[in-house]
């Protein structure tokens, strides 16, 4: 492999937001923050028990997207179907 190659590989790796992971309980589950490697559950339990309203709360609470923040735009769109769902259920 060349190594531009390489590097766009690499960089392909990065940008990915969603990955799969394996929890200790051996269920599957969506990597959200591949840095930090936060869960789509830990997202979605930041969100539901503390509250998070945004991407700096979710920071706070798991970690996410204080890395290389590729996982923001991702992390924004769960909080609007967060906040949509809310809504409709009014």
């Amino acid at each position: 492999m060349t190594n531009w190659a390489a590097k766009a590989t690499l960089s392909a790796v990065k940008t990915s937001a969603v990955v799969e992971k394996t929890t200790a309980s051996g269920c599957s589950t969506d990597v959200i923050c591949r840095c930090l490697g936060v869960s789509s559950e830990e997202i979605d339990s930041a969100v539901s028990v503390f509250n998070a309203e945004s991407v700096q709360d979710l920071k706070q609470q798991t970690g996410a997207g204080s890395g290389c923040t590729a996982c923001h735009l991702v992390l924004k769109q769960i909080l609007a179907a967060r906040r949509e769902q809310f809504e409709n259920s009014l």
